[in-house]
């Protein structure tokens, strides 16, 4: 047996040469069988969620639903929540499950008979080679089953591990979602109850319970669910100051606006950690930890925060992350529940492997990790997207996330029940892509949040105003908040001036009216990942055929002009389209100066415009990349 690290303990199972070691701050919860020789072993966070109460330990339940059948066992799976492994064996045999979502990474190399939490672990214990570029290195946590090192493979959620013949097989879904036929208020009955009694069983355990929170809607929903607990949780956000061109910092400080909105209905126990307030000399000794817990980076400066502010064993964090399961993401429609679509998804996605793996290894790649993984088979009507998203974007690349702040503090995903996440899948594609049933859940538990508004700093009201106002044509409120609140000036020579932007209009100063001199309006970046097509209105009223050629408008992608229109030559709106954009990808509008008008009000004046009618929406999927690509229906 390797040598394991020191301070863990080790058990011998009952079954041929297989050991179990853990670190002893969390030990196991195993049951054995009086009249057989099954066995079950649960390790870490498991919390039962369902209605009735359990008579002996978690483990117990497992074994006694065995007992009375296989499919009541995989049945109470499907009522835990946490982040954990469940092993379940008899004689020579061993099976590996772990929770819902695969919050708790399970990484296995059948070449050393070993199988552990993480991929490092595993390679300390028994070194592997590490994978090369044209073996699928740089798109890892989006492949099925690629690691860092060769030979160490993954297990998805929804599959077990069967041992010792290391095969994987999919046990999830059995049967069409046993939710699809209930009503409403039953949907929302079963999904309240079931949080409730896992928060209640959590509740019990010597831990002390911290939470994040931003001004997004999962953290929303997942602060009026936890109602009944705000005594016990500690609240906190991160947050930076807002500084002009960073879209990352304006996202911060409207989480920061949005949160005291929040404290404003609610009161709750809550601190900022801010960015600019980082602790480097932590962060760098943290390093070599971070690195060896988990494959991936991802705000590894918070780790240091968390570690300050909650040291010691014994802090969960609740995360509000996993309802994007029921939100229909990943371009999923009625139409693209085909392999076929699936195979243009997985190249998307593991596009960064294009160019180092040939397109024919990419291609086999794929088709075996259909077969493997089971996706050519029965799926009871569940989409192949849906499962393609619950598998691998959060099983390969969350569950990395909370490896990640391991080092501060253990995670709670609370929507991680997989009963939960099929009552989120069960309801319709549009009720899904509008968040209807988190909507309502918290109108059932904590009316007052669904007033502020979720990533936008105009309330409920405020909200339905300037939606109908906006169709009158009568108000640009909704439009101003689409853009950056910044008019950027810029000169040939000189200082680049930030000025306040006046609502959702554009104009150039006449004081820097000078030849090649432009005034910008950058547009915030649209708040999904996926390709988004922008739509929106130039309305410039000025028109005077003798002042054509002295200024223009623009429209810029990443700093460089892709369209433009004489200022002066037309009276009508522009109506302006930007296909296949990202939110890495900056657009602004532009007024540039063809002439010398410098100090004259009047052309000031001229040159104003205002953008209206600004929209963003999900762009039609594609099986390659594409540039974003403008249009305008603006006179030749």
């Amino acid at each position: 047996m390797p040598k394991i690290p020191e301070a863990w303990s080790t058990l011998t199972l009952p079954c041929a040469a297989w050991h179990f070691s853990y670190d002893e701050h969390y030990a196991p919860d195993i049951a054995f069988d009086q009249g057989s020789p099954r066995w079950v072993l649960v390790h870490g966070l498991c919390l039962y969620a369902g209605d009735k109460a359990l008579k002996g330990t978690v483990a117990e339940h497992l074994l006694k639903q065995w007992n009375s059948s296989n499919e009541q066992f995989l049945s109470a799976l499907d009522e835990l929540g946490g982040r954990h492994i469940i092993l379940r064996g008899a004689e020579d045999a061993v099976e590996v499950y772990h929770d819902a979502a695969g919050m708790r990474s399970v990484y296995s190399s059948r070449e050393f008979n070993t199988v552990s939490s993480h991929a490092h672990l595993i390679n300390v214990l028994h070194p592997h080679r590490e994978r090369k570029e044209s073996e699928g290195a740089r798109a890892l946590t989006h492949s099925w089953d690629h690691t860092k090192y060769v030979g160490i493979e993954p297990l998805l959620p929804n599959h077990r591990l069967r041992l010792p013949d290391w095969t994987v097989d999919r046990y999830f879904p059995r049967t069409t979602n046993a939710y699809a036929g209930w009503g409403l208020e039953a949907k929302l009955d079963r999904f309240q109850r079931l949080w409730s009694n896992q928060l209640a069983r959590l509740s019990e355990l010597d831990s002390s319970l911290v939470m994040s929170i931003t001004g997004g809607a999962d953290s929303r929903t997942s602060l009026a669910l936890s109602v009944d607990y705000l005594e016990e949780i500690e609240f906190f956000t991160y947050t930076a100051r807002k500084i002009p061109g960073s879209k990352w910092s304006e996202s911060m400080a409207l989480d920061r606006e949005l949160v005291e909105q929040l404290k404003r209905f609610v009161s709750f126990k809550h601190r900022y950690f801010e960015s600019e307030n980082r602790d480097t000399d932590t962060i760098r000794e943290l390093e070599p930890l971070l690195k060896a817990n988990s494959t991936q980076q991802h705000s590894r400066w918070l780790v240091a925060f968390y570690a300050a502010a909650f040291p010691g064993e014994g802090h969960i964090h609740l995360r509000g992350n996993g309802y994007e399961i029921g939100r229909a993401y990943w371009g999923l429609t009625e139409d693209n529940d085909t392999l076929a679509s699936l195979k243009n998804l997985y190249m998307q996605i593991t596009k960064g492997d294009q160019g180092y793996v040939s397109p024919e290894d990419r291609r086999a790649y794929y088709d075996q990790g259909v077969r493997k993984w089971g996706y050519d088979g029965e799926r009871h009507g569940y989409h192949v997207r849906d499962l393609a998203y619950w598998e691998i974007r959060c099983g390969r690349w969350l569950s990395e996330i909370l490896n990640e702040t391991d080092l501060a503090f253990q995670t709670l995903v609370p929507i991680n029940v997989r009963a939960l996440l099929d009552i989120s899948l069960s309801m319709t594609l549009q009720e899904r892509q509008e968040s209807f049933i988190f909507w309502e859940l918290i109108n059932r538990s904590m009316p007052v949040l669904n007033f502020p508004g979720k990533n936008d700093v105009r309330n409920l009201y405020e909200q339905m105003r300037d939606e109908r106002l906006s169709h009158e044509g009568r108000h640009t409120a909704a439009d101003t908040a689409k853009l950056s609140a910044t008019l950027e000036v810029r000169g040939p020579v000189g200082p680049v001036l930030e000025l306040d932007a006046v609502g959702n209009e554009l104009s150039l100063p006449s004081y820097r009216f000078t030849p090649h001199t432009t005034a910008s309006r950058a547009f915030l970046a649209p708040t999904s990942t996926l390709p988004q097509t922008l739509t929106f209105v130039v309305d410039a009223p000025y028109c005077n055929l003798r002042a054509v050629g002295q200024f223009q408008f623009e429209v810029h992608l990443d700093g460089r002009p892709v369209a433009s229109w004489d200022g002066a030559a037309f009276k009508r709106p522009v109506h302006v389209t930007v296909d296949d954009l990202t939110r890495e990808t900056a657009v602004s509008i532009v007024i540039r100066s063809l002439s010398n008008q410098q100090g004259k009000s009047s052309w000031e004046s001229a040159s104003q415009a205002f953008i209206r009618a600004i929209s963003f929406t999900t762009s039609p999927p594609s099986a390659r990349e594409r540039r974003p690509a403008v249009w305008t229906d603006a006179p030749k």
